[in-house]
């Protein structure tokens, strides 16, 4: 995509800056700490968190905070504007819930 700007398969665009901090185009700032080829650390601003994922489980992050997963809904989120579902511990139900 050039000018920093890169398209991953798995995670979407995003512009590096080469500090390990990214700007992705659906969730905005995050900082990112690689763990190998396909598991990450990502801190991601908007939640305030610490989220685990890797390239089978992307849009689904463990968030940290709350010890559970959350799926991203990438196609309705913009950087102003994040969908997530937070799902309960252990099961299938949660809440949807917007990160601003």
């Amino acid at each position: 995509l050039g000018s920093n700007w890169w398209q991953s398969e798995w995670m979407g665009t995003y512009w590096d800056g080469d500090n390990k901090w990214i700007f992705h185009s659906k969730l905005g700032w995050i900082y990112v700490y690689s763990q190998g080829n396909d598991s990450i650390w990502l801190w991601i601003e908007k939640l305030g968190a610490w989220c685990w994922t890797n390239t089978a489980r992307f849009p689904y992050l463990f968030n940290t905070i709350h010890d559970t997963w959350i799926w991203i809904d990438l196609p309705n989120s913009e950087k102003d504007s994040i969908l997530f579902f937070r799902f309960d511990i252990g099961q299938s139900s949660g809440n949807w819930f917007f990160a601003q």
